[in-house]
């Protein structure tokens, strides 16, 4: 509950007073009138690109730059009236100050952040791990704590969290509950890649074609475990939190079925964790991924295929 009340807050409330301070504000010189307009932009292009927007609703992101937008509008009428520098009081000195800290707290924020979307040349290409045609939000994505709360470590710099969206734009599906639900058993998962399973937590004699018919059905005993596939070039690909399971060097190409996440894995702050990583020396170094040759980040959209290989971006994050 508190943590939902912390989002409104930052994320509705505050650009909120924002556009209501800066549409009703009487300026007095266009310094002013720009330093809160900087002001306004860091604040709402920080919280528009690294906000948790799908524990609110994914349609809600929209809502500050419309609201920066009117207020810009409404106030830049008086803009060319205005004179450039205006003696301040004491009154504009404490809100210039405020405005002031406010730009320097988050416009270096926005700007790590903005130098983090590019997509890495040294990504490489996967596919997508469902084949359902729902909409799937990356609430975890990108090489920086602030877009990826596993980007603290090099293994899982370039981490990937996958959930699903109720019709709301929130991360929980409808009539998903915080159980296995018999009624909803979950999704399907496909490999992403070619390689030799290197770490599972299998029941021996499993095979891709044993785990692709029992992966909707027999969910009962099977445990939630990390899945490591070796690729031909050194890479190793983890897919986390996956039920039925597959014996160490089995042999599985993009597409094979590798089991399936239960629904209530997707939702709130959980969901389907996908990272990759090279060895290299002592340390494994994480690579980046692009999903169909898109590189996703947080708050980005992707909507999968029912069926074939092929997937598409539905939105992302400019």
């Amino acid at each position: 509950m508190s943590d939902s009340l912390s989002l409104i807050a930052t994320h509705l409330l505050v650009p909120a007073l924002f556009a209501l301070w800066m549409g009703k504000a009487q300026h007095r010189s266009r310094f002013e009138w720009g330093l809160e307009f900087v002001a306004f932009v860091a604040y709402t292009g920080f919280i528009f690109f690294t906000g948790r927007w799908g524990m609110l609703s994914i349609y809600l992101r929209y809502l500050a730059p419309i609201l920066l937008g009117i207020a810009a509008v409404r106030s830049g009428r008086r803009f060319s009236r205005l004179p450039r520098f205006a003696s301040l009081g004491r009154r504009e000195v404490v809100r210039t100050c405020l405005l002031a800290f406010i730009i320097c707290l988050t416009l270096p924020l926005l700007i790590i952040t903005m130098l983090s979307l590019p997509a890495p040349t040294q990504a490489i290409d996967v596919e997508f791990p469902f084949r359902t045609g729902q909409l799937f939000y990356v609430a975890e994505g990108g090489p920086h704590v602030l877009l990826n709360r596993r980007a603290d470590r090099f293994e899982t710099r370039y981490a990937t969290l996958l959930q699903n969206l109720d019709r709301f734009g929130r991360a929980r599906p409808d009539g998903a509950t915080t159980h296995e639900d018999p009624a909803n058993p979950g999704f399907v998962v496909y490999s992403p890649v070619d390689g030799v399973v290197e770490e599972w937590g299998a029941t021996e004699g499993d095979t891709v074609e044993s785990a692709s018919r029992t992966a909707l059905s027999d969910s009962a005993s099977s445990a939630l475990c990390d899945l490591t596939l070796r690729c031909a070039d050194g890479v190793r690909l983890v897919v986390g939190g996956v039920e039925h399971s597959l014996v160490r060097g089995a042999q599985v190409k993009r597409g094979d079925v590798v089991g399936r996440i239960p629904s209530h894995r997707l939702v709130g702050d959980t969901g389907l964790w996908i990272h990759a990583y090279r060895s290299e020396s002592t340390e494994r170094v994480g690579v980046p991924l692009r999903f169909a040759g898109t590189y996703l980040m947080r708050n980005y959209l992707y909507q999968s295929n029912v069926a074939g290989s092929g997937h598409h971006r539905v939105s992302d994050g400019s």
